[in-house]
């Protein structure tokens, strides 16, 4: 009967050579199967594999194919077929001994009987089954491996205690046997000199030292190593106990000129590591092969770590801030040509956001044993240096400003004082003047012309009185969040619709002493200086808040002094400022508009206020980034001052007009709807878009949309192009929560549109309703 592959009947996830994963806990197993019949191998395979193995196997069937299989890759187990038509079970384990494998060969048949099984266990199988009962083949496989497995285990015990034993009489090393009782037994040629130093010799017990490394080493059951010292000499002891045998080898090596060196070295490298941490210089070399060399200091100054950083030249250029990494690479090929000395101050970008200023030196240098060509050098952190300097040119700058604003005060202040009584005189005549004159006489245009350029002239002097800080005042505790909410309205029309006027009072703000009048002043001049830096459309922000001025502040700063303060902020999202600019904003009559569009004193105006009040203004900016305003008040000791609350006006009423609400919130909705009572209004009310859209299809005369922008479905911006396609004239008020950027991105916020930010009051509301209305053009 011939042979067949396996493959030929079995199916394919049980295939020669392919894994069996059945089980992802199993345990893997090699299986070299000889047998003759596919269904039989099925039936082994799949008992194997139901006992957990993970299976990688290979059926053979003759002589030949058995041994090209035992050569080609290693089994774990062999499972072998009695009776085969070109080949038998005991053939299969003549083969496997004639190899020298020692794996488990476990006999399946379905006839053997006892004499011969008998037979098979004497030949060296380890086992025989019959195949109408397969249940004992997992057990089996496993109990065969872990024997086969102790048995490999046994025999490397073996070989290494034949090479042990010869071990000592071979070594050129000292070598000693001492027994599991402390007694020195053995000591070859090379130990002989070390015997003094131990204090016994063959036959005597061990000091106490080396017993207790003896019993680790025993209770540990494997090497250890320790250090031996005497006499000036040191020793590098490894102890290696050989339990079976009641004795432990020690092996020694005479380490004493090494630890030496060691010491020596170690010494060096601590001193030389102390004085580039002290005098923050690393040190670095360059390879032949481009391989960077760095000092522990030079790791701290760069802030990586040795472990994770890549060695090369361009990861170190890299680290390089980018605007120098060209300097470092043309300093690079100065070093490399030998220019000497070769020096390069360069900034480092760290990992832990910091900027760093870095001094490096270098030069070519030859390696006395390869004689092959390097670069070294050193590199000194000199940040705290160019700190001190920059700081020092600041401090410098800014007691030159402070002296020139100082004179410039004094000289202003003295000729508007003057000035002023002369505009008192010219203002005096001419009033006098236009009393006399005729209505329809030919100076009564003259004296006016002549009246208003005094006004002018007299609104100029007053500016240069602030910034002199002599301007008449009658300052008052009061809390800027109570004072500012009352300007924003007047601030609004100043910039324009067109621009987003954010107000954000600070919580729990402390009072300040000053005249009300000059919080309008400086919130007029420092709005409409952010209106004229922001290109159509844009936002300008007043903040208040509470701070603590300190000492490190002020040394920095010399117009500051420690204390607590309270700041109102402005910021504009503007063109920003270059430094060069920001340096002379404050002095009077200096501006960057066109000519007739500005006098120059605004924010001198804001400065003198700011001084005149002990306080001090600051202005940050960035080309581009826009421009921040802060002016510090000192805080006040006493609390605000009553005053009459004055006599409410009435919010303008409406006419008659319908206005449709929309508002998804019930809450508000009622809200809202309760604001409309009394004002004159027909009001419609919608809770969503699609309603109102309903509505607005029935009531054709609606005048104004008041809408929320976030709704569900559909935005407010997309309900009032749908409305419009119908009712071309009706006005539209978005309202709404959210920030600008989310009001933007659903199409509101452009120049035509008119918006109330929530919260908003009755009077508020209703205000801003009559305007829109008013503004309605009127139906031919």
């Amino acid at each position: 009967m011939k042979a067949k592959d396996s493959s030929d009947k079995m199916p394919a996830h049980a295939r020669d050579g392919e894994p069996t994963c059945a089980n992802p806990q199993s345990n893997p197993l090699r299986l070299l199967m000889v047998e003759d019949s596919p269904r039989d191998t099925e039936l082994v395979i799949r008992e194997i594999r139901r006992g957990g193995f993970d299976l990688t196997w290979k059926r053979v069937d003759t002589e030949a194919a058995m041994k090209a299989a035992l050569d080609a890759e290693p089994w774990d187990a062999v499972v072998s077929d009695y009776i085969m038509p070109h080949f038998d079970g005991l053939g299969a384990l003549r083969v496997l001994r004639e190899k020298g494998i020692d794996i488990p060969f476990i006999l399946i048949s379905g006839t053997i009987g006892e004499d011969t099984a008998v037979e098979a266990m004497k030949a060296g199988a380890h086992d025989y089954l019959m195949k109408n009962n397969l249940v004992r083949l997992v057990p089996a496989i496993e109990r065969e491996l872990r024997v086969a497995a102790a048995r490999r285990k046994h025999r490397q015990a073996e070989d290494q205690i034949e090479r042990l034993s010869r071990f000592p009489l071979e070594n050129p090393n000292p070598v000693l046997r001492i027994s599991t009782q402390g007694i020195l037994e053995y000591a070859n040629a090379a130990a002989t000199p070390l015997l003094p130093l131990m204090g016994a010799g063959v036959g005597d017990a061990v000091h106490a030292e080396w017993q207790a490394h003896i019993d680790d080493s025993i209770a540990k059951a494997h090497p250890i190593d320790f250090e031996f010292q005497a006499e000036g000499r040191a020793f590098e002891v490894t102890a290696t106990p050989i339990i079976d045998h009641g004795y432990v080898n020690l092996y020694a090596r005479d380490i004493t000129s090494q630890k030496k060196a060691e010491d020596a070295l170690r010494k060096k490298e601590r001193l030389l590591s102390e004085s580039q941490r002290l005098g923050h210089v690393g040190s670095w070399m360059i390879e032949a092969d481009g391989q960077v060399v760095f000092s522990d200091e030079m790791y701290r100054m760069l802030g990586v770590s040795p472990d994770t950083f890549d060695t090369t030249m361009e990861s170190f250029i890299a680290l390089i801030h980018p605007d120098d990494r060209h300097w470092m690479r043309s300093w690079s090929k100065s070093c490399a040509a030998g220019e000497h000395p070769a020096e390069l101050e360069f900034r480092i970008n760290r990992s832990d956001g910091t900027v760093r200023f870095i001094l490096g030196r270098g030069e070519l240098a030859l390696d006395e044993r390869t004689q092959t060509a390097h670069m070294a050098g050193s590199a000194q952190d000199i940040t705290e240096r160019k700190q001190a300097e920059e700081e020092n040119n600041n401090l410098q700058v800014q007691l030159t400003h402070a002296q020139k604003m100082e004179s410039v005060g004094r000289l202003a202040g003295g000729v508007a004082h003057d000035f002023n009584n002369m505009l008192s005189i010219i203002l005096g005549h001419v009033g006098l003047a236009l009393d006399l004159a005729s209505p329809t006489g030919p100076l009564l245009e003259s004296l006016l012309e002549i009246q208003g350029a005094a006004n002018r002239s007299a609104d100029l002097t007053r500016q240069l009185l602030a910034f002199a800080r002599k301007q008449d005042i009658a300052p008052k505790i009061l809390n800027l969040n109570d004072a500012v909410p009352g300007m924003l309205k007047m601030l609004q029309r100043l910039i324009g619709e067109d621009i987003n006027l954010v107000w954000r009072p600070g919580a729990e703000l402390r009072t300040i002493k000053i005249d009300p009048s000059q919080i309008d002043q400086i919130l007029a001049n420092l709005c409409v200086n952010a209106r004229d830096a922001i290109d159509n459309t844009g936002t300008i922000s007043l903040e208040t808040g509470n701070v603590v001025i300190d000492a490190d502040y002020c040394a920095a700063h010399t117009d500051a002094i420690p204390g607590a303060y309270v700041f109102i902020a402005v910021s504009d999202t503007g063109c920003g400022m270059e430094q060069e600019t920001l340096a002379q904003i404050f002095e009077p009559f200096f501006t960057t508009k066109e000519v007739g569009k500005g006098t120059g004193l605004g924010l001198a105006t804001v400065y003198g206020i700011a001084k005149q009040n002990n306080g001090f203004i600051y202005a940050y900016s960035e080309p581009g980034q826009g421009t921040t305003f802060k002016i510090y008040l000192p805080q006040a000791e006493r609390k605000i001052e009553p005053q009459n609350a004055p006599a409410p006006v009435s919010a303008p009423n409406g006419r008659g007009e319908t206005i449709l609400l929309v508002e998804d919130n019930p809450a508000l909705q009622k809200v809202y709807k309760r604001f409309f009572d009394g004002l004159g209004y027909t009001l419609l009310s919608a809770e969503s878009p699609e309603e109102a859209l309903r509505l607005s299809g029935l009531h054709p005369e609606i005048h104004l949309l008041l809408t929320d922008v976030v709704m569900p479905g559909m935005n407010g911006r997309e309900l009032a192009d749908k409305i419009r396609e119908s009712n071309l004239g009706i006005q539209v008020l978005f309202m709404s929560g959210y920030t600008a950027d989310i009001l933007v991105d659903r199409g509101v916020r452009e120049d035509h549109m008119a918006f109330i930010a929530k919260p908003f009051s009755r009077d508020e509301l209703a205000d801003k309703l009559r305007t829109l209305l008013d503004a309605r053009p009127s139906t031919p």
